[in-house]
């Protein structure tokens, strides 16, 4: 499991109807081994993962399912992902 570091809301957008509020998530998490799983509270589903990188410069393998994104090449590492869903 990975222990969340930090974590904010970047901004929210409105889309067409049915009204939906897109949510943009940025979160710095510490991975302890790989496939280690980061959960984005507040969102339903992820639609996206814009940003997926480790401080050194790695750039991150994932899966997601609903707000669940799994880090294939976590490693040890601390990995700092930017998501949109809802």
């Amino acid at each position: 499991m990975v222990a969340e570091v930090t974590g904010a809301v970047i901004s929210q957008e409105l889309t067409k109807a049915p009204i939906r509020i897109k949510r943009y998530i940025a979160r710095r998490a510490l991975s302890a081994a790989n496939n280690d799983t980061i959960t984005f509270g507040g969102l339903a589903t992820i639609k996206a993962v814009l940003a997926l990188c480790a401080e050194d410069g790695t750039v991150g393998t994932f899966s997601f399912t609903n707000n669940v994104l799994t880090l294939t090449n976590g490693g040890t590492k601390t990995w700092t992902a930017i998501v949109e869903g809802v």
